[in-house]
């Protein structure tokens, strides 16, 4: 199973954005019962005005949660960033974070058990000819 998933995200500064002079994301997320709960970490440096010299540093977390099928196999979930972009404005700096959750279906152990059966129905019709 490999879902991309884009998210898109309006962060209010509490001034005026110039200039972005570095931006970073990280991520951490953990299993929590049949959900994925994580955090994107914006992080980086700014200035109010595009010629000043003065550089201020904003760090912002942004939640997200993640539903998964009851079939999926917890144990072998990867959540990668795929994409991540952004835009700025005034006061507002918008992000646009695309990122891939996979992880493997279960193996049901009913198939099992049928292939199991299956196989002894074919011994069974083997010994009688």
């Amino acid at each position: 199973m490999k879902n991309v998933i884009p998210n898109t995200k309006e962060i209010i500064f509490i001034s005026n954005i110039g200039e972005i002079c570095s931006i970073s994301l990280e991520h951490e997320e953990e299993v929590v019962g049949n959900s994925i709960e994580g955090i994107f970490k914006v992080s980086g440096e700014y200035k109010t005005h595009e010629i000043s010299v003065n550089k201020e540093d904003f760090s912002y977390d942004l939640p997200f949660n993640i539903e998964l099928d009851e079939d999926i196999d917890t144990t072998t979930i990867n959540v990668d960033i795929e994409d991540f972009n952004y835009s700025f404005a005034s006061d507002i700096l918008k992000v646009n974070i695309e990122f891939s959750v996979t992880g493997e279906r279960k193996k049901e152990e009913i198939v099992e058990e049928e292939v199991k059966e299956e196989n002894t129905k074919i011994l069974s019709q083997t010994k009688e000819w």
